[in-house]
């Protein structure tokens, strides 16, 4: 309820009307702040930007920073500004430096298989 937009190329997916996987699989561009969902997108080797228009008062009222760096680690660039925001969308709709971001994605995911179920089926079979 607290957005909305009168673009027809914007659409408000409420979740009850759509799927997060289908959305993953659909989209062609994601624009994050810190969600983890940036993983699966990361994964399907897809154009992120983080949009980190908040970064002082996040980390500093709500949240600790942790082990994943996203100006070292992340899959996109990460966006301060929304001018700036605006040229990046416009970058990945060229498709420029996404070979760099998927090059860290190649280094960070290890398989590429569609074995994961398997591989985590037979670790918990190890512990129990």
């Amino acid at each position: 309820n607290s957005f909305n937009s009168n673009s027809k190329r914007v659409i408000i997916a409420k979740q009850e009307n759509y799927s997060v996987q289908k959305l993953l699989k659909e989209s062609k561009l994601l624009i994050t702040d810190y969600s983890s969902v940036f993983y699966d997108f990361a994964y399907m080797k897809k154009p992120i930007i983080y949009y980190q228009f908040d970064y002082n008062k996040f980390y500093s009222k709500h949240y600790e920073k942790g082990y994943f760096d996203f100006e070292k680690d992340g899959f996109g660039p990460v966006i301060y500004d929304y001018d700036k925001l605006i040229d990046n969308i416009i970058s990945s709709y060229y498709q420029e430096n996404q070979e760099f971001y998927n090059q860290r994605s190649k280094e960070f995911f290890r398989y590429r298989d569609q074995k994961n179920c398997e591989r985590i089926y037979n670790e918990i079979k190890k512990i129990i």
